[in-house]
């Protein structure tokens, strides 16, 4: 997984919060908290003035739900996946309800691939795989968890806590035998992601030396005890990592993209120069997108979309603020206030359509996009028909 996806201008204050954080080598309280606000790039909690309570159940769109309760929302093929502070709730097209798993993770975060999840207690130390109606393994670690991925081969990753390094990544297959470890003695893991084959896995820690801020990213071949790959990346806070196509691996931070060939070799980063990172989202065929404001403005927003290699695809700019953005396989989705505009895989404006204006999240997979606001998730159409000619 991995990963989304900024809320609230978080570039900014990650980079100072991290620098801060390392230098002062306050390692467990950094590797948790660290974790937890790199989510608000990849994962953004909306702000809501809703009560408390139970989430909603109803049948159909709009699906009645306190989105105050939603972390995440993604796409478990053709269903809409909800991760609440209560549950793991599925619901199908026309939005009955598959499924509702409860749980009871204090910080529940989710990461998926090819149709089974992994849910875990961020900063806890228990997790679960599951599919869209059934738990197929639950799990209590010895050590606090950091982070987790899972790849589309059925094998899973976590990264912890450890008494005599920073961090550790370990590596089960299927059937929840141990294949890899890894400790990272001095760097804080911050996100990891498996490779489709099983074989590989890579990590993006941050560090700090001299008091200035470093990245690295580490790939590793589960046959071979020492990594394929070091890579650094100066004065950047790495936050993403994500395998895509066969051999190519694809790195975002808060100032820039990387791109890494052949699991090892470092292509010239891209950098966002003097804009701030508002917004990242990434589908799991490898399209993924970053919405950067211009000089730090709040109504200058420009949105840059990638392929499967890195590379850029198209770009479109916005004399508005960009709440959040999603990508698909193909179509990308912007949330603004008070609508949604939603480009196909050459850029051109596929839909454009009005909103409310309390929306908080956006969702586009295929002919459908899907928004949530206070209260209630609903459906519409991602192509507006009327704009073809």
């Amino acid at each position: 997984m991995k990963k989304d996806q900024a809320a609230q201008t978080p570039a900014g204050r990650l980079r100072a919060r991290q620098k801060k954080w390392i230098i002062a080598a306050a390692a467990a309280a950094v590797v948790i908290f660290a974790a937890a606000v790199l989510v608000c790039v990849k994962v953004l909690p909306g702000s809501s003035q809703e009560q408390s309570g139970q989430e909603q159940q109803n049948e159909g769109f709009p699906y009645s739900i306190n989105s105050n309760l939603v972390r995440d929302m993604r796409m478990l093929g053709p269903d809409i996946l909800l991760l609440t502070d209560e549950s793991v709730t599925v619901l199908d097209s026309s939005g009955r309800e598959v499924s509702r798993l409860p749980h009871a993770y204090k910080r529940p975060v989710m990461d998926l691939r090819a149709g089974r999840l992994i849910v875990y207690d961020r900063g806890g130390r228990k997790l679960r795989l599951q599919n869209r109606n059934k738990i197929l393994l639950e799990k209590e670690l010895e050590a606090d968890i950091i982070t987790c991925a899972i790849g589309r081969s059925g094998n899973f990753a976590v990264a912890t806590r450890e008494n005599n390094a920073a961090s550790l990544l370990t590596v089960y297959d299927k059937n929840v035998n141990e294949v890899f470890k890894w400790r990272s003695s001095n760097d804080y893991i911050m996100d990891i992601a498996l490779s489709d084959d099983g074989k590989y896995a890579a990590a993006v820690v941050t560090g700090s030396a001299s008091g200035k801020l470093y990245s690295k990213t580490y790939v590793f071949e589960f046959s071979k005890t020492q990594p394929l790959s070091e890579l650094e990346y100066a004065e950047t806070a790495l936050f993403d990592v994500s395998f895509s196509g066969r051999t190519t691996i694809q790195v975002t931070g808060d100032t820039l993209r990387g791109v890494i060939q052949n699991r090892t070799q470092k292509a010239e980063p891209v950098s966002f120069g003097t804009n701030e990172l508002r917004s990242f989202s990434a589908s799991e065929d490898g399209l993924s997108a970053v919405v950067l404001a211009e000089y730090g403005s709040m109504n200058a927003n420009d949105l840059i979309v990638y392929d499967e290699d890195g590379q850029e695809k198209f770009r479109q700019s916005f004399s508005e603020k960009v709440r959040r953005v999603s990508c698909d396989g193909s179509n990308t989705a912007v949330l603004l206030a008070g609508s949604v505009q939603t480009f196909d895989a050459k850029g051109r404006r596929i839909g454009n359509f009005a909103v409310r204006s309390d929306a908080l999240r956006v969702l586009v997979s295929g002919k459908s996009t899907y928004v949530l606001s206070m209260g209630e998730l609903d459906r519409m159409d991602t192509r507006d028909r009327s704009l073809d000619g």
